[in-house]
């Protein structure tokens, strides 16, 4: 269907009487008018393709009929003229309508070198989001895009494709658990202000599903929800999705980094279990599994992620020098199958998990994950995967010509380094003897935490008072890890305060042990 600009001028004037339905996924947070309120995003970059989103505002137009004045008893000439002149166009109602949406990418900000563009539809039924994904492009390359429909253009995007081949470098920022109930996304904007980064990862609890009242004294205070209930219907999720993406700070990360994401539970709900999870009442919540449906639909809507459907464990290559690893701990309770037992991962993904390690060629496997992966007790065994699916994993990576194990995992709501002990008992903490890889837990950007109490030797630093960012900077020889923190640690300040470096640690390739790094890379 074509539309003209008038049509899409009315379309933009009637918005606000689309009613309940449209309404709904609408936060109620006095954004601007503008048809690309929500801004753009990028992400699941590799050598040649990348992700690109925005939401345009909902499509609106009148639906009409035309009406003629009642037949005549005798049909005559003049009759006939005054028929014609009392026929009148009514309107009928309204409808909601696609709306046709240019997409541009370009390698410099004024678009005068086009490398690519298309028209897509933004349609009611993905809740007027748009996903495009650009083939042929350059490897390794900044580039430029930008949506463009009859009611405006959107605000200029930044994103780059993976490199391919021999690779010298690569600089990924890490974050995780972003509760906006509990305050501003400092991190956000630190990580967005970076120049230095070739993607953003997101381990998981990208919102959260918490309604504003009873999660905590001051949660919800400082920054309302929307809706202010526990989200459990499509139009819910989509609601929350929409409030993140009107905070200024997570917008701007988004707008000039690609992020790759994974889900964790608070995505769906909190801690989910077999047959429906802890934060989920069937007698007053309705059925689990259409609850995860709505869940993984909004997420596949709002996030700019390949992911579609419910298989969100993927891997991401960066030229020789990284493959990304992300896996699904929750999969064997959002999407269970017969045959997946009491496997961590299900048995599919831990079979896909096998092949994928074992395959591995380059220098460094960043393996994140959602949980800790290893155990960070005295004892040495435990840990989220526990030792069997553990060892299972780091056999499949010693099959690989890969040498170099890195994990980051989210969740937990602190800043963790530590040495993997592959055997309980086995590993000599001055040394690294006995270690399989390394661990970082690269902190909340706003869930308070705790710092470990009583670690194991293998743990060589814990934070849990400090919300903030992971800094990895890869290179042939060595990683460097970076925890970045920051003052305000309530997140209530409207100022972005100062961040500080929390600590660094060096691993050199061939040798998965931590040594503290004192000077900032």
């Amino acid at each position: 269907m074509a539309f003209s600009r008038r049509t899409f001028l009315q379309a933009s004037t009637m918005v606000g009487l689309a009613g309940p339905a449209l309404a709904a996924c609408a936060p109620s947070t006095g954004s601007s008018p503008a048809p690309f309120r929500y801004g753009v995003a990028s992400g699941d970059p590799d050598s040649q393709s990348v992700v690109l989103w925005t939401r345009h505002d909902p499509g609106i137009a009148f639906v009409t009929t035309s009406r003629a004045a009642p037949a005549p008893a005798r049909k005559s000439k003049a009759r006939s003229k005054s028929r014609a002149k009392n026929s009148t166009n009514v309107t009928r109602s309204l409808a909601t309508v696609a709306v046709p949406v240019r997409w541009e990418i370009s390698q410099d900000e004024s678009f005068s070198n086009l490398v690519g563009s298309g028209e897509v539809q933004a349609l009611p039924e993905r809740d007027w989001t748009v996903k495009v994904i650009p083939t042929g492009l350059a490897a390794g390359t900044t580039y430029y895009y930008r949506f463009i429909s009859a009611q405006g253009t959107s605000v200029v995007g930044r994103t780059k494709t993976a490199p391919t081949g021999p690779t010298s470098a690569l600089k990924l920022g890490f974050v995780a658990c972003s509760n906006f109930g509990w305050g501003a996304f400092h991190a956000y904007r630190h990580l967005a202000n970076r120049t230095d980064l070739d993607a953003v990862v997101h381990l998981g609890d990208y919102i959260y599903e918490h309604a504003s009242a009873g999660f905590g004294d001051t949660y919800g205070t400082h920054r309302a929800l929307d809706p202010l209930g526990e989200i459990l219907s499509l139009g819910d999720y989509r609601r929350r999705y929409a409030l993140y993406r009107t905070d200024p700070d997570l917008s701007e990360l988004h707008r000039l980094h690609p992020m790759i994401c994974i889900w964790d539970d608070h995505e769906f709900a909190n801690d989910p279990k077999a047959g429906g999870a802890q934060n989920h009442t069937p007698a007053t919540e309705g059925d689990w599994f259409q609850r995860v449906g709505f869940a993984t639909q909004a997420h596949a809507e709002w996030m700019p992620t390949r992911v579609e459907g419910d298989v969100a464990y993927r891997s991401l290559q960066f030229g020789s020098l990284a493959t990304l690893v992300l896996v699904d701990r929750q999969r064997r309770y959002l999407f269970p199958q017969p045959d997946d037992g009491d496997l961590y991962l299900g048995r599919a993904q831990a079979e896909w998990l096998d092949a994928t390690l074992s395959a591995a060629e380059s220098t460094w496997v960043i393996l994140g994950s959602p949980s800790n992966f290893g155990p960070n007790v005295a004892g040495q065994t435990g840990g989220g995967w526990g030792l069997r699916d553990r060892t299972r994993a780091i056999n499949a990576f010693r099959a690989s010509r890969s040498g170099n194990l890195v994990v980051a995992v989210g969740d937990i709501h602190k800043f963790r380094a530590m040495d993997i002990p592959f055997v309980p008992g086995q590993y000599d903490p001055a040394t690294g003897a006995g270690s399989a890889g390394v661990e970082f837990a690269v902190g909340s950007v706003t869930s308070p935490g705790a710092t470990d109490p009583n670690p194991g030797t293998q743990v060589k630093y814990s934070n849990g008072s400090s919300r903030g960012y992971t800094l990895m900077t890869f290179t042939g020889g060595s990683v460097d890890t970076e925890f970045f923190g920051f003052d305000d640690a309530l997140k209530t300040s409207s100022q972005l305060p100062a961040e500080s470096r929390l600590a660094g640690f060096r691993v050199a390739a061939g040798t998965p042990h931590l040594v503290p790094m004192s000077n900032p890379t």
